[in-house]
């Protein structure tokens, strides 16, 4: 099949799965402005109105306040900001299924295209309620799938012992290697300070995966090697560059901020974290025994366990209709919520009168339609075989497409998990890569089984 075939293929699989989504949302949707999602509005009205010092919510990252701005320049609705986080996630998984293709054994195509499409078809029931509320966790996704199609474009690019010749014959490679990581620190940056680092960690850690390779296949290191192993550093240095300058920018912005004389200090604290990861590391230094909460705040992240309540499992979900974490595919079970985003209410740190009005004006959903919740239990149980298959490849076997597939979301779970916050809204960013490699590492050990199966049928019919 020729390249150009190719492409025509998988553009038709984005636009059938983009407008999968798009009816999906628009149909079945239930949107909501959460607890967040004021302050989220707050920030972004500071930006198109300039009055960052009273109005911006400081304790964010500009990424997804800059998103809302942006949307709200070409649309006044917040159905076109949750149509743009449709198109952005649904344009990022199909890259990610693009990428894949090259490294998962070699199905057909129709098949191939038939398993994504499911995955995503689950994906948008079990998480697509996020592409209509008003938090990251969509960018945050689309963002994972896309740093992850880097790091396995990157690997494959690099894994090849003649990776210099590559290079002299395919510049557009060089310019990619060099480039992509540095922007991904700067749009992880701008979604928050941890997933701007996200990008780096990945690199060292195929450059360890890399050296390790070469040093092991040769019995001493020669120039041809060293050389080899050198290219890894200039994408490492320029990323660490972007990450510096992107964080002294924004350090200078809010020191600017902070100077004037209109700045509102309220901002500065989240009303509901306090003093947020700084207090979190000093209670961990009063009392070392928190530190058990680590393994529990990254089962609760998969949904596995329950979070003092705060996971989403049916059960949490029928006892607490008010819950803001227990969220997980509130698009199609979304009897617990009101049909149209009303104004919001007192407790917010943000000024009411200064966000009134702002987008959420007659955005409400076009039918009154959702699921019983209880069709949500074998929806959460399938999630949870996948999640098992997923965990379970990944400590057997010698897998190199499923690990280094797994490195992003394995860092992203692992910080949220360390810095204790074990709620599902925010570990669902990484459900999608999960789902997906879950899936296809399950066919592939079906394939090789069955393979080995013939094998021994012919051996003994021989």
């Amino acid at each position: 099949m020729t390249k150009a075939r190719e492409y025509l293929l998988f553009i038709g699989f984005f636009v059938s799965i983009l407008a999968l989504s798009l009816s999906y949302i628009y149909i079945f949707g239930n949107p909501r402005v959460s607890y967040d999602g004021w302050q989220y509005l707050s920030s972004a009205k500071a930006i198109v109105t300039n009055t960052l010092p009273e109005n911006y919510f400081w304790v964010r990252q500009p990424g997804y306040s800059l998103f809302i701005a942006f949307s709200s320049v070409i649309s006044q609705s917040l159905w076109f900001v949750f149509g743009a986080q449709v198109f952005i996630f649904t344009l990022a998984y199909t890259l990610f299924v693009y990428e894949c293709k090259s490294h998962v054994m070699k199905p057909s195509l129709r098949e191939y295209f038939f398993l994504a499409f499911i995955n995503f078809v689950f994906v948008l029931v079990f998480v697509g309620g996020y592409f209509i509320i008003l938090t990251p966790q969509a960018l945050t996704g689309a963002y994972l799938l896309l740093l992850t199609t880097g790091l396995l474009r990157v690997w494959r690019i690099f894994k090849s012992t003649k990776i210099i010749e590559k290079f002299e014959r395919k510049v557009t490679q060089v310019i990619f290697v060099y480039l992509f990581f540095p922007l991904m620190c700067v749009i992880g940056f701008c979604l928050s300070t941890f997933i701007g680092v996200l990008p780096i960690v990945c690199l060292l850690i195929l450059f360890g995966m890399a050296t390790r390779k070469h040093i092991k296949s040769l019995d001493n290191l020669n120039f041809e090697v060293i050389k080899t192993l050198s290219v890894w550093i200039l994408p490492i240095i320029f990323s660490v560059f972007a990450f510096l300058s992107i964080f002294q920018l924004w350090l200078n912005l809010s020191t600017q901020a902070l100077g004037d004389v209109n700045f509102n200090e309220a901002n500065l604290q989240d009303p509901l974290w306090g003093g947020g990861i700084s207090s979190y590391i000093t209670n961990i230094k009063l009392d070392p025994a928190l530190l058990h909460y680590i393994p529990a705040s990254f089962l609760a992240l998969l949904m596995l366990i329950p979070n003092q309540g705060w996971n989403g499992v049916a059960v949490e979900r029928t006892l607490n209709s008010h819950s803001q974490n227990g969220d997980i595919g509130f698009g199609l079970f979304s009897s617990n919520y009101a049909i149209c985003v009303s104004n919001p209410p007192e407790v917010l740190v943000v000024s009411n009168s200064f966000i009134k009005d702002f987008l959420w004006r007659d955005t409400c959903a076009f039918t009154g339609w959702d699921l019983p919740i209880i069709v949500f239990i074998p929806i959460f149980s399938l999630w949870v075989v996948l999640c098992t298959i997923w965990i379970a490849n990944l400590f057997r076997g010698n897998d190199t497409f499923l690990r280094i597939a797994s490195i992003p979301v394995l860092l992203f779970l692992g910080a949220y998990s360390f810095f204790g916050g074990g709620i599902d809204r925010y570990g669902s960013s990484a459900y999608p890569i999960i789902i997906f490699l879950a899936s296809f590492t399950f066919l592939e050990f079906l394939r090789n089984d069955s393979i080995r199966l013939r094998e021994s049928s012919r051996k003994l019919t021989a």
